[in-house]
């Protein structure tokens, strides 16, 4: 039978393509190596079959519909070809590994890796959203994805045969079925809800997590998996693990692009790519920002009842602490006035900058014997204080913990003496001879907590 094909499809696509190996054999299609003119290309041929006529239909109109699209991410659609039954599509020779293949090698990738390939996949769906059909990408394996890291360069095809990208399947789901469909199955198809932008998303949310993670969140095997991933569509991050404490501004971002109502999702394509970018780049979201500063300006400023509760875990966490406010004439709220207006300041923090905002909070806790676990049990104090504060949501606790992270690692570098750096910026380094005073000799009103 594959004989026969190949014989067909040299016959389809004339005599300026010599077809040679199979590279790609698939339940539907296949994928045969090629040379047009001298330069490799790849053809994409239909597997004939008498109860699937309608298929070849639609395989060629996504063809058409996709390939003036003018993307480097797209591999590029050559020519589209209906010759005597046989429906085959000429397209661009990608000859670099895919995502699979690094995932096979690597176990996880970087999250900035990760966040490159979401934007450049993100920015082709946008494109493909502005099309008259407005088609989406639909479901994304690692399989599909080309990754030339050469010229960290992505890659993806367009006429990929899926349930999602075919329009007879749009009201019928489960009309084509993979191996893994369930797998990477979405909350719309699975309440036989329209595909729209917002699909692609999700499918994107499934993709980065797999990469970051290196393998699905929920792999759907039989049916009783789907209890699984009726759970997944519903509580994302449960499927986290280190990600929400490690990477928690990704974390925002990702469990955005996974909200089970397409509503809930990131409101554009482009302001998903704007936050991708600053992950790509290293720089908290404005996005994760702004949430963050919204729940303090709504929520946490003067809020007495945030900041008791922030002080009552700081206590229970470290005895040094609770013994310096037990044993100094402390008003207590003095310090919650104080710790409020060194809100702005955390808000404020860049890194980049010489003369941070927090400058003076190290400058007055340079002195003490401070060490890293104190820096963690603030962290900790001040996110367990948030969830007992309405309201706040897990977008808060990510927001926070992204901005709190780069915080108290830049004050614990300079007070804990991890890092001799700044000595010439007159903060107290290693390399300072200054006697250090024990976290007890402190004066309250000197400490931000």
């Amino acid at each position: 039978m594959l004989a026969d094909l190949k014989q067909a499809v040299k016959e389809a696509v004339g005599t300026e393509i010599v077809i040679s190996q199979v590279i790609a054999p698939g339940d539907y299609s296949i994928i045969y190596k090629a040379k047009r003119r001298g330069l490799d290309v790849a053809v994409k041929a239909l597997i004939p079959s008498p109860r699937r006529q309608w298929l070849g239909e639609d395989f060629l109109g996504r063809a058409n519909v996709v390939r003036n699209i003018k993307n480097s991410t797209a591999v590029g659609i050559l020519d589209v070809i209906n010759n005597h039954g046989t429906q085959c599509i000429v397209m661009e020779f990608v000859g670099v590994p895919t995502l699979k293949a690094r995932l096979t090698k690597e176990g996880c990738l970087p999250v900035t890796l990760v966040a490159h390939i979401l934007k450049q996949l993100a920015r082709l769906a946008a494109q493909l959203h502005r099309l008259e059909e407005q088609p989406v990408i639909g479901p994304v394996r690692p399989s599909q994805v080309y990754y030339d890291e050469s010229q960290n360069k992505v890659q993806i095809s367009l006429v990929h045969i899926a349930n999602e990208t075919l329009k007879s399947c749009r009201r019928r789901p489960t009309l084509l079925l993979d191996d893994d469909a369930f797998t990477y199955l979405s909350p719309e198809r699975y309440e036989g809800k329209a595909l729209h932008g917002a699909a692609d998303q999700y499918y994107l949310g499934l993709l980065g997590l797999e990469l970051l993670q290196g393998k699905p969140p929920v792999i759907v095997a039989a049916i009783a998996d789907l209890q699984k991933k009726q759970h997944f569509f519903d509580c994302p991050r449960s499927y986290f693990g280190a990600l929400r404490s490690e990477e928690p501004a990704f974390s925002y971002v990702l469990a955005k692009m996974l909200e089970r109502r397409p509503e809930n999702r990131w409101a554009s394509i482009p302001t998903l790519v704007g936050a991708l970018q600053q992950l790509e780049a290293g720089i908290i979201p404005d996005a994760v920002r702004e949430h963050a500063d919204e729940n303090y300006d709504r929520t946490l400023r003067n809020n007495e009842s945030f900041f008791y509760s922030f002080y009552k875990h700081l206590f229970a966490s470290s005895d040094e602490v609770k013994m310096l406010f037990d044993h100094r004439r402390v008003t207590m709220d003095g310090q919650y006035h104080k710790l409020d207006r060194a809100m702005g300041a955390i808000l404020g923090f860049n890194r980049k900058l010489k003369a941070t905002t927090v400058d003076p909070q190290v400058e007055s806790h340079g002195d003490f014997d401070l060490r890293v676990e104190h820096f963690d049990f603030f962290r900790e104090a001040f996110l367990n204080a948030l969830r007992e504060t309405k309201p706040t949501d897990e977008y808060c606790q990510d927001a926070w913990r992204a901005i709190l992270n780069p915080v108290l690692r830049y004050m614990r570098e300079r007070t804990c003496r991890e890092t001799p750096k700044n000595a010439s910026r007159g903060l107290r380094s290693a390399s300072s001879s200054s006697p250090r005073r024990s976290l007890l000799e402190a004066r309250p009103e000197q400490l931000v907590w």
